[in-house]
């Protein structure tokens, strides 16, 4: 029934917002606000090597469902050496342990049902298990094995660095992928020398001591929070953590994550040249902000979907609908408790219109800055808003992870959920103008355009002063 409701308020609202500035008919349509389910009792517990154990017990289904957050990740990779995170992870994955082949033990993962999955984020290792209830320990045995003895050999190294340079060959010759990539090195520093080469020259300068190094840094149970869902309890769980993990006496050694500068360019647009092309990437923004506070969490949630994370938004409404520019534009303000997001705004046209597009989307941002959004506009957001976050945070498993996140980022609260959805309800149009002109400057964003300039109407120095950085096939 849930999802039902939701997808009526998603097609309403498409249809009642899709024009901001004219008279909208939404008076007459009612919505009502979906209840977010009570946040189930949660229990913890810490192992003597400091694994801490956080389970929610489900019912009957006998499928136990386990994440794990690492500190670690992008974000703590150093400049010169981007990559390093996601080449030691699928290592640690992929190669086996000192006593199984990488055969022998996904074969055996196969043979029991169990699904396992190693992964990294911006500033977190993400580790997700998957098993029926009568295999849990048998999962985490082998679990244990592979964090404790993974095989770093020479050749196993190897074969994991062609895989990736072949992954991100392919990432390179994507032009969304590639200007992504790019401008992603650009906001947080990296030496502009370094996006003048291939990407796949970023994992050439790894070496095995560097994925060694990673893993003794970051792979430890100290720095194991493990989320538990299932038909389990505690008293049958932690004798199984301690049993295959608790003589695991390493300790973690997480450097400082690096400082990030707000950086000033001497250009407006970078621009990399993709022959024969008929779309342009683009990506327009800024170093975005660190989470505070659940109110501006809250503001800068509603701000997104009026501006440009939704159909209705006012960037979707202008690109797509009016002018038919682009099929997607998405973006937003974005920003996490643990590190300096990236405000930025991404989309792809014809390359005939790319100069017409990024003057659209800074037109847009001065009007969103200038001009306040009408209190109808402001109500039916939330109602979309709260609905679709009730919808999508159901689950116990995606509960206890959002936990997990929040632990991660020393911001434990067990009614984030509920404190947030009531934040939500009092943010004001007052509040979303505020956002507007606080966390926005169009001044100081750059534009990043991949695509094939000879193919583009007007020159690029309409927009601003202009830095071509080369990128070979």
């Amino acid at each position: 029934m849930k999802v039902k409701y939701f997808f009526v308020i998603c097609f309403f609202l498409f249809n009642s917002l899709n024009n901001h500035g004219q008279n909208n008919k939404i008076d007459s349509l009612q919505t009502s606000i979906l209840k977010l389910n009570e946040f189930p009792k949660i229990d913890e517990k810490t192992t003597n090597n400091g694994i801490k154990l956080r389970l929610i017990q489900t019912g009957q289904i006998p499928i136990i469902q386990i994440d794990i957050l690492m500190k670690g990740g992008d974000y703590y990779d150093s400049f010169l050496k981007p990559g390093l995170a996601k080449l030691a992870i699928q290592l640690l994955r992929t190669s086996g342990t000192k006593d199984k082949t990488s055969s022998q033990f996904n074969m055996m993962l196969d043979s029991m049902g169990i699904s396992l999955s190693l992964s990294t984020r911006m500033d977190y290792i993400n580790i997700s298990l998957s098993c029926l209830k009568e295999n849990i320990e048998d999962s985490i045995a082998l679990l244990a094995d592979l964090l404790q003895f993974p095989s770093m050999e020479k050749t196993n190294f190897t074969n994991t660095k062609k895989s990736i340079d072949s992954s991100l060959f392919k990432q390179g010759s994507d032009p969304e992928m590639l200007c992504k990539l790019e401008f992603q090195k650009l906001i947080y520093g990296v030496d502009l020398s370094l996006s003048n080469n291939k990407i796949e020259n970023d994992i050439e300068r790894i070496s095995l001591e560097d994925v060694i190094d990673f893993y003794d840094r970051f792979i430890a149970p100290d720095n194991m929070l493990v989320g538990i869902t299932g038909p389990i309890d505690m008293n049958s769980l932690y004798p199984l953590f301690e049993k295959y993990l608790g003589n695991w006496n390493k300790k973690a050694k997480i450097p400082k994550l690096p400082n990030i500068e707000d950086l000033s360019f001497d250009f407006k647009v970078a621009f990399i040249e993709k022959e024969n092309l008929t779309q342009s990437q683009i990506i327009i923004g800024h170093l975005g902000i660190k989470v505070e506070n659940l109110s501006d969490q809250a503001k800068i949630m509603i701000f997104n979907q009026i501006f440009s994370e939704s159909p209705f938004g006012y960037l979707y409404n202008q690109i797509r609908n009016k002018k038919g520019l682009a099929y997607m534009i998405k973006g937003g303000i974005w920003s996490s408790p643990g590190y300096w997001g990236i405000t930025s705004f991404w989309t792809a046209t014809k390359s005939e219109s790319t100069i017409q597009t990024i003057k659209i989307i800074f037109n847009e941002m001065e009007l969103i800055q200038n001009k306040k959004i009408s209190e109808k506009e402001l109500q039916m957001v939330k109602k979309y808003l709260l609905n679709s976050y009730v919808v999508k945070n159901a689950s116990f498993q995606k509960m206890l992870f959002d936990y997990l996140f929040l632990e991660h980022h020393n911001y434990k609260m067990a009614n984030y959920s509920k404190t947030l959805l009531e934040k939500i309800e009092m943010v004001t149009a007052n509040d979303v103008f505020e956002v507007a002109n606080r966390f926005l400057n169009p001044n100081k964003m750059i534009v990043l355009i991949v695509g094939d300039e000879k193919k583009i109407n007007g020159k690029l120095e309409e927009i601003g002063k202009v830095k071509y950085l080369k990128y070979f096939n």
